[in-house]
């Protein structure tokens, strides 16, 4: 017999849903566009990355911690952003790194808070979603927050 899910797990995965789509500004590889032409992928399949993994609750839903690219840069060439080799895309220790480069601002703000925890009530997962939505049907209305956290505070 399947278990019934929760409310939260419920939110939760609407809540996913969400961060692969809102405020989306290209269907583009964000690497690939930092490369000369012919050392980009030709993939056309965008995944979502989160830069900090989502395990991380407090930044699970943070627009500021996805990156969008392709299939060859997210998980399958032997310089891709999930195994991070030689941290090219994201290192600790210099910002000499992709995200140092092209995404500083990101970066910092990502390193702030990358071990700080949080764990979400349910009516926290609840507004995040109705703000996600209103984001979703009015691109251009305030910003969805650059950081999920400001609309706690």
């Amino acid at each position: 017999m399947a278990k019934k899910r929760t409310e939260r797990q419920k939110l939760i995965d609407r809540l996913d849903e969400l961060w692969r789509i809102v405020d989306v500004q290209t269907q583009v590889c964000e690497v690939c566009e930092t490369l000369p032409p012919e050392l980009r992928f030709d993939y056309s399949k965008i995944d979502n990355h989160h830069i900090v993994g989502r395990g991380n609750k407090l930044l699970r839903w943070d627009t500021r911690n996805r990156a969008r690219l392709c299939t060859g840069h997210h998980t399958l060439s032997s310089k891709n952003a999930q195994e991070n080799q030689g941290g090219w895309f994201f290192n600790d220790f210099t910002d000499e790194d992709w995200m140092g480069t092209y995404r500083l601002e990101d970066k910092k703000y990502l390193m702030e808070r990358r071990y700080q925890t949080k764990n979400w009530s349910i009516f926290e997962l609840r507004e995040l979603l109705s703000k996600m939505k209103e984001k979703l049907k009015n691109p251009d209305a305030d910003e969805y927050s650059d950081s999920i956290v400001s609309f706690l505070s």
